[in-house]
């Protein structure tokens, strides 16, 4: 299994787990029925792979850190979401990550520019319908973050 979803609430102390894991916060930035995308640039690992934005290193708390990168990485600013809430936390076995999260929903579509720090080489708004035509190309954590957002919207 690739993929371990804990539920949040469950595990108090989730970022003390004794695991050799680095630690993580990613988000899926939307607005009505499109989410952003943005391809990793070439001088970040896996270079030229598409993903859920935004996405970044845990330095602190994780609400703190999902805020802090969506303005890194776009420029967004918090007063600019309509609504955030965390959508699970998820061990990934593979990458040897954990990772916590969020769906960030913009209170109007803008388009996002690419900011200084390089990480990715472009953004694009894309239907969430349409992401499984983009599973060649996306990673497989953005992959699942999305169908666990997705299962939970239809709720």
């Amino acid at each position: 299994m690739a993929f371990e979803w804990i539920t949040i609430g469950s595990h108090p102390n989730i970022w003390k787990l004794d695991r050799p894991y680095r630690k993580a916060v990613s988000g899926l930035l939307y607005h009505k029925e499109e989410c952003v995308l943005g391809l990793r640039g070439q001088k970040v690992a896996q270079s030229g792979k598409w993903e859920l934005v935004p996405s970044g290193h845990l330095e602190g708390e994780p609400y703190v850190d999902i805020l802090r990168e969506l303005k890194e990485e776009t420029g967004i600013e918090y007063e600019e979401l309509k609504s955030i809430y965390p959508i699970g936390f998820v061990l990934d076995h593979r990458e040897q990550i954990y990772e916590y999260a969020y769906a960030l929903e913009l209170k109007k579509k803008k388009e996002i520019s690419l900011q200084k720090n390089l990480e990715y080489e472009e953004f694009r708004w894309v239907k969430m319908e349409e992401l499984s035509l983009w599973e060649e190309d996306l990673l497989k954590l953005s992959t699942e973050i999305y169908r666990v957002f997705s299962a939970n919207r239809l709720r």
